[in-house]
């Protein structure tokens, strides 16, 4: 039987997590408004509401419902794959989370399997993600993190996550594949981990920056984006495109759609941060304004 302080616990977790992966929006509000040259206030005139409430939704603090990005990329002119991409940003976080099942064997353990066969036939793989690091380039503490605070629970048995994830550093270190990877600044800023454990993931990716294999691309979210594809999506080699979505995967299997893709992304890393000095210089900012809030 689930005690009531287990219950409680669980609650707090949940809505932090809610208030993470609201902020992804809200984050990519943010981006546009700024984008346009445009203030709180004069988008607030445009939508017909408060400044507050503008604030918030990009604060994460209130999350915006359908009708309201309707009319917010209607208002702001954005093109259709934009207006596409917030709606499914809307559709990916609007399930109610005391919905969901939260644990270690639910959700999130699926998401980690969906896509390890195809890395390990794949030999160029290039992942966009908007909403979180890759599991790909995870280490043991920053996936242990998302399980905990996916389920509410202070101790959960690692040695699975730890299993699963020597299994994708051995593909990680095969020489024979070629890995590219485009993060949004967001991804790198959700707040589920301490921060100890989010300076230890950082230093990896920075190891894994000198690989010769890998590309590691940052994406902050003040450029103009020309191209914004779906929210987090594989292409492997030149047969196969994963779009995520909430419950799994989207396989896009025709030709000429998945070289939009990879066209797309070659796109997305012209603009990105990809020098080494600057990439380590923007993980390390990065670090220290998480201090300042970091949860604990």
């Amino acid at each position: 039987m689930e005690k009531p302080q287990d219950s409680q616990r669980l609650n707090v977790h949940k809505r932090r997590l809610v208030k993470y992966v609201d902020n992804v929006i809200g984050a990519r509000l943010r981006e546009i408004r700024i984008r346009l040259g445009l203030t709180t206030n004069k988008v607030a005139s445009l939508m017909r509401c408060g400044q507050s409430t503008v604030s918030k939704f990009e604060n994460g603090v209130l999350y915006p419902n359908g009708d309201y990005v309707k009319r917010f990329a209607n208002k702001m002119k954005l093109l259709e794959f934009e207006k596409g991409e917030l709606l499914h940003l809307v559709e990916l976080f609007s399930e109610d989370i005391s919905n969901w099942n939260l644990t270690a064997k639910g959700v999130l353990r699926r998401l980690i399997h969906q896509n390890t066969e195809i890395y390990k036939w794949s030999e160029q793989i290039r992942v966009f993600n908007w909403t979180g690091i890759p599991n790909l380039l995870h280490t043991p503490g920053y996936a242990t993190s998302i399980f905990k605070a996916a389920s509410g629970l202070k101790v959960i048995d690692e040695s699975n996550i730890v299993q699963e994830l020597e299994d994708r550093r051995k593909i990680l270190n095969d020489k024979r594949k070629l890995f590219y990877f485009v993060l949004s600044e967001n991804a790198l800023r959700l707040n589920f981990c301490n921060e100890d454990v989010a300076k230890e993931q950082f230093d990896w990716l920075k190891k894994c920056f000198l690989e010769d294999n890998i590309k590691i691309r940052i994406l902050p979210t003040s450029i103009r984006l020309e191209v914004l594809p779906f929210t987090n999506f594989y292409v492997f080699d030149k047969k196969l495109v994963l779009i995520i979505l909430k419950h799994g995967a989207v396989k896009i299997w025709n030709k000429s759609q998945i070289q939009e893709y990879i066209d797309d992304f070659k796109d997305l890393e012209t603009i990105c941060i990809s020098s080494r000095d600057e990439f380590n210089q923007y993980l390390d900012s990065i670090i220290v304004e998480r201090s300042k809030y970091v949860m604990e």
